[in-house]
């Protein structure tokens, strides 16, 4: 699979001052120079990025590193953003990476990954992010919502590593717009996407998210756009 990244401040929203299923990212980080975060085709990662201290390395072997690390130290982790519609059939350009993971289990979370040399750049009660081989940012699985799209996330896997469901994902993609609404083209072309390529979406789970920010109507357009039938 090929990814390619964009260049740019590396600050991203998963949620809001409305965001009951995934916190808001609130801090601001360093926008990178010119040149960061291109991928090859051959999915070779070199980046530099002011504000973290990073290295070149592949990235999926940055992946399998973290999933190893997490793996060994017990916590339960998926991917969201853009690898896990990847798995879904979805190719999304991406400038890093992002796991959901237990929010009881961080501290075991950030020593494993302290150990292989990760270093914390930014840490709260809702978002681990840490540097050092690689960029990868946590989102601590700490609300109903996404504790039960952690517990679900094991249908489809990238590399071995299990995701969240298309369905948990497009709530996470209504939340990202709705908190930041210079996301909400691309995010609603994710949206119909993953509509289209998912046989049998649980169309009462995308109604309980898309009603928690009025967004139904929404949601059912897009369903029409990609010529599927809804609930």
């Amino acid at each position: 699979m090929q990814i390619r990244g964009r260049v740019g401040s590396r600050r991203r929203q998963h949620g809001g001052t409305d965001c009951p299923i995934v916190p808001l990212r609130a801090q601001t980080e360093t926008a990178a120079p010119p040149g960061a975060w291109r991928f090859t085709p051959h999915i070779t990662l070199i980046y530099y990025l002011t504000g973290r201290d990073v290295a070149i390395a592949s990235i999926t072997d940055l992946l399998d590193s973290v999933h190893a690390c997490l793996e060994a130290a017990g916590v339960d982790h998926a991917l969201i953003g853009a690898f896990a519609l990847a798995a879904w059939g979805v190719q999304r350009a991406t400038n890093d990476i992002d796991f959901l993971i237990d929010g009881a289990k961080v501290a075991a979370a950030r020593s494993a990954l302290e150990n292989k040399g990760f270093t914390v750049f930014h840490a709260s009660d809702e978002v681990l992010q840490m540097a050092g081989p690689g960029p990868v940012d946590f989102v601590l699985a700490r609300r109903p919502l996404s504790q039960a799209m952690l517990a679900r996330a094991s249908a489809r896997t990238f590399r071995g590593i299990k995701c969240i469901g298309p369905e948990d994902l497009i709530g996470l993609k209504i939340q990202a717009y709705k908190n930041d609404p210079r996301r909400e083209l691309q995010d609603r072309a994710d949206i119909q996407r993953l509509i289209e390529v998912t046989p049998s979406p649980d169309w009462a789970r995308i109604k309980q998210y898309a009603d928690l920010f009025s967004e139904w109507a929404t949601v059912e357009d897009l369903r029409r756009r990609a010529g599927r039938n809804g609930p």
